[in-house]
């Protein structure tokens, strides 16, 4: 028996006799896949210890481009898996290595409903909360799909984007019609709307108004000062941000001048208001 049909079968005894017979921690079939896999996949916690302290690697890609935390995110996953591979140290180019579909762990978790608690664990080591696959999908809109309102809570609590389409063109609360889902994200989109209407209080003090455009957004364009959230408001001098940078920035600022290019911005800012119709 090979040490993959052991780690399969959940015969530790013999995947310790592989082991030292000599075979690879890694040593895997035509898929790629490890014994690591395996093990990962089933929650076989005695097998994964074994594995690891013999430098099995928790990184490693199958011919799926699945690695062995993105397996411990499925239907059996466990919490303990989860702090086995991450306590060994993980970067954050590891934590959010993705499939040939372009999927991540996170994603793969809300699509097998795995547990809140191994969730919020790889959300507390800044897994990719907005990523998505090449269909444009995101965790929130797989957890939407589920239904699973527990891990929609949660993933809100980590300030998902919910403005994000996939490739239909699709938000996350036009795909489902479970009404306790839709008030749900309804009441997050008239949180932003209020939350908005204070950024518009501020910039007012400075003497800067905001005018609208529905010009569309392009799905690269990313804050010029925070670099990571959507851009939804643009500078005469044509330099993008996010209203909420933005709007800190002149708070905490004695001039109205553009933070990257330093020219006056005049007394109006357009934003581009792609999100919602509560704008």
């Amino acid at each position: 028996m090979s040490i993959v049909s052991a780690s399969a079968s959940n015969n530790i005894d013999m995947v310790k006799q592989c082991l030292d017979k000599g075979a690879k921690a890694d040593e895997c079939g035509s898929t790629q896949v490890t014994a690591l896999m395996y093990a990962c996949a089933n929650a076989y916690e005695d097998i994964i210890q074994l594995l690891l302290q013999h430098g099995a690697d928790p990184f490693f890609q199958d011919s799926t481009g699945a690695f062995p935390l993105y397996y411990a995110m499925g239907y059996h996953a466990n919490y303990s898996t989860i702090c086995s591979i991450i306590e060994l140290g993980i970067t954050h180019e590891q934590i959010n290595k993705v499939t040939l579909t372009g999927s991540n762990a996170l994603i793969y978790g809300c699509q097998r409903n795995s547990s809140l608690q191994s969730m919020e664990l790889l959300l507390k080591h800044n897994i990719n909360i907005n990523h998505q696959t090449k269909d444009g999908s995101t965790a929130l809109m797989f957890a939407v799909q589920k239904n699973n309102i527990d891990i929609i809570y949660l993933l809100l609590k980590y300030n998902c984007n919910i403005y994000l389409k996939n490739n239909m063109n699709q938000m996350a609360i036009e795909l489902t019609s479970n009404k306790i889902i839709i008030q749900l994200l309804n009441q997050q989109l008239f949180n932003d709307y209020f939350a908005k209407r204070e950024f518009d209080r501020i910039l007012e003090m400075k003497g800067i108004y905001l005018t609208y455009s529905r010009k569309i957004k392009k799905s690269f364009d990313i804050c010029g000062l925070c670099l990571q959230h959507p851009v939804n408001c643009k500078l005469c001098c044509n330099h993008i941000f996010c209203i909420e940078c933005i709007a800190t920035y002149y708070y905490h600022s004695n001039n109205s001048n553009c933070p990257i290019c330093r020219n006056p911005v005049g007394s109006n800012i357009t934003m581009i208001c792609d999100r919602t119709s509560f704008i």
